[in-house]
């Protein structure tokens, strides 16, 4: 398994394709168009760094060629990133496994790493910087419920909130919306079953700055539906 990354012109026509890894199993999972104009893809790779697998970003110019790359990562871990934002000092923040356990890693404008932030009992699978150059996370609970965080500049937790029923409940994106407010959506198995097969329906959120629930809807039919981003 290689990282693919396709561009695509506004008509659909593939621009470049490009396939990067080595012999063993490389994987992407979220990609950005960075500030200065190149493309920047983060995921996992097994065929470099230091450990199990660690994780892997990769600098791509116009073209899909590979600018710069980058593992962070332990020996004895399985470290991935399964989101990314560009920041305003000119890093990234990763959201994803690190270390042995969920959390976000910050890395400087010189690619090293600043400072890392350790969960419990989370998966986090969205990460966005906020106008305060804070970072709001969203993810999923012990398995259970909707789970939405907020982090200052320097990784310190200002609040938290869990979002959710008797089911299972997971938040895939996030983002600061232009009046402050904080967007998320994601998925949730509703309170009344309509099959044993426990479909689930797309849910969306609006937060305040503080974390607090302002609305939430669920869009969905008798089948399964989940809302995986958000812009």
């Amino acid at each position: 398994i290689d990282v693919w990354v396709v561009h695509l012109d506004l008509d659909g026509r593939v621009l470049f394709q490009e396939s990067m890894g080595s012999t063993a199993n490389d994987e992407a999972h979220a990609v950005i168009a960075g500030r200065s104009g190149r493309v920047i893809v983060a995921g996992s790779t097994e065929s470099y760094g230091v450990g199990w697998t660690d994780m892997w970003v990769l600098d791509l110019d116009s073209s899909g060629r590979i600018q710069e790359q980058k593992t962070v990562g332990s020996s004895d871990d399985w470290d991935h990133a399964y989101a990314l934002t560009e920041t305003s000092d000119g890093g990234l923040a990763l959201a994803g496994t690190f270390m042995g356990g969920e959390g976000v890693v910050k890395l400087g404008a010189d690619g090293n790493l600043a400072w890392h932030m350790a969960m419990h009992f989370m998966d986090i699978y969205a990460v966005a910087e906020t106008t305060d150059h804070g970072l709001v996370l969203a993810g999923n609970w012990a398995g259970l419920d909707i789970w939405v965080g907020k982090l200052d500049r320097a990784g310190n937790l200002l609040w938290q909130k869990e979002i959710g029923d008797v089911r299972y409940d997971k938040a895939w994106g996030i983002v600061e919306a232009s009046d402050g407010t904080i967007v998320v959506c994601g998925n949730t198995e509703p309170f009344t079953i309509i099959s044993e097969n426990w479909p689930s329906d797309m849910w969306i959120g609006k937060l305040s700055q503080d974390g607090a629930l302002l609305w939430q809807r669920t869009v969905g039919g008798e089948g399964g539906e989940s809302g995986n981003d958000v812009i």
